[in-house]
């Protein structure tokens, strides 16, 4: 029985569960969903792991449109009767850092019931997503090429806050790639240091890790093994779809990260710079 047209005609009717539009946390009018995958983390496991594991692990990928945004429609017998929907967000060209995210959805029902009506259920997730180390940045950029290690060896995942010299809020964030490498970006200062005449501006860089989970623990990947090379990423569980949502935006530190060291790091203006690794115990 057709929803829209006679009988006469054959009717196939989609509608969207879920849509994912990538922002760019130094450009939001920049389209990050032009070079990024999003892929589904809910599949039955262990998912395989390929003969050249990679970021994806090859996991099934959201259809993508040509505006760079991706969806998820409603038909399928693995993701329609999920409440949350699993996913990985990745790029093969490295400007961006990748994310993983638990997303609420709505139900088909919720979904149909508001067909005729203004008020319908939020569909739309924006994660933020962090520069990473291949991002371009304007001429006169102040920024920091940083990387966190433990022991000698790299702490994939770190995350960093930073702010201005002294007190105040946080201002600029920042999220390590799986070599512990960041890219923080040091945006608009406040009018006493951005009129100032010095070189050189100092920030305050707060970063953020979590221990190595015992090898007894399960491996939280699809494939349930450490060959996937986001299985230390942690899944950020995103609390509703809409504007406001910290774990959405980045600004919630996700569960585990217990360990913080603080620095001073005194920065030229106007350019980026590659200042010693910043040690965490």
């Amino acid at each position: 029985m057709n929803t829209y047209l006679s009988g006469d005609w054959a009717e196939r009717v989609f509608r969207l569960r879920l849509g994912v539009d990538p922002v760019d946390a130094l450009e939001p009018v920049r389209r990050p969903g032009l070079t990024v995958s999003v892929l589904l983390e809910r599949v039955p496991g262990p998912h395989p792991v390929p003969d050249r594991p990679d970021h994806t692990m090859g996991l099934p990928a959201l259809r993508r449109s040509r505006t760079g945004r991706f969806a998820l429609r409603f038909g399928s017998a693995v993701t329609d009767s999920a409440p949350l929907i699993p996913i990985r967000i990745v790029d093969p060209s490295e400007q961006y850092v990748p994310r993983r995210l638990s997303v609420p959805a709505p139900t088909f029902a919720a979904v149909l019931g508001t067909d005729d009506l203004p008020g319908k259920p939020a569909r739309a997730h924006r994660p933020v997503l962090f520069p990473g180390r291949r991002r371009g940045l304007a001429p006169g950029t102040t920024a920091m090429l940083g990387r966190v290690v433990r022991a000698g060896e790299a702490v994939p995942w770190a995350r960093i806050e930073a702010r201005p010299a002294g007190a105040g809020p946080v201002l600029w964030r920042a999220q390590a790639d799986h070599r512990g490498e960041f890219l923080l970006v040091v945006g608009p200062l406040p009018v006493p240091v951005a009129t100032s005449r010095a070189t050189t501006v100092d920030v305050d860089v707060a970063v953020f890790a979590r221990d190595l989970p015992p090898h007894s623990d399960p491996v939280d990947s699809p494939s349930r093994s450490r060959a996937d090379p986001l299985w230390l990423l942690p899944v950020e569980p995103v609390t509703a779809l809409g504007a406001g949502d910290p774990a959405e935006a980045g600004e919630r530190l996700p569960a585990g990260y217990t360990h913080r060291i603080t620095s001073r790091q005194t920065l030229p203006r106007g350019r980026a710079v590659r200042p010693a690794p910043i040690v965490v115990t």
